[in-house]
């Protein structure tokens, strides 16, 4: 893993970690009728970004394992050396997030998570056009189904 992959590792755990530590913290503040459903609205929501806290301490964990790793044959890396690309990915990234976060309730479920996974992936590498567009296209169908289907929790939709 080259030093630039290991600093937009950890920039973007740190941001996600900031980012779903505030989500729970904004969930647990809004307490909101269950409306007689098992888990409640505030479910979804918190089931995410418990995950997120998750993956985001993976990505630190594996990130600093490899640097600590390339240190330890020898390897001089500094993780830390500012990149003009890395800044601008994890910007956006931001950008990208927090439109999110408005754009749920505003445009609904599909169309903001469409647009957020389409974009992201073209952020992070991934410029199969086809392969981008399908997992931006069934991932947010096969969620929706699970959620609404199995655990009957509404998602946020321009539909309903």
């Amino acid at each position: 893993m080259n030093n630039n992959n290991m600093l937009l590792d950890i920039a973007s755990g740190f941001v996600i970690l900031v980012c779903s530590v505030a989500g729970i913290i904004i969930v647990k503040n809004n307490k909101i009728d269950p409306m007689g459903q098992a888990y409640g609205p505030e479910f979804f929501p918190s089931l995410v970004l418990w995950l997120m806290i998750v993956l985001s301490l993976v990505l630190f964990a594996k990130s600093f394992y490899t640097f600590y790793k390339q240190r330890k044959v020898g390897v001089k890396s500094s993780v830390f050396s500012f990149n003009k690309i890395i800044a601008f990915k994890l910007i956006a990234f931001i950008v990208l997030t927090v439109s999110y976060a408005f754009a749920f309730t505003g445009i609904g479920f599909f169309v903001s998570t469409i647009i957020l996974l389409f974009f992201i992936q073209y952020l992070y590498g991934n410029r199969n056009l086809l392969r981008i567009s399908l997992m931006a296209m069934f991932l947010p169908v096969i969620l929706y189904l699970v959620f609404n289907g199995l655990f009957n929790i509404p998602l946020a939709t321009v539909f309903s």
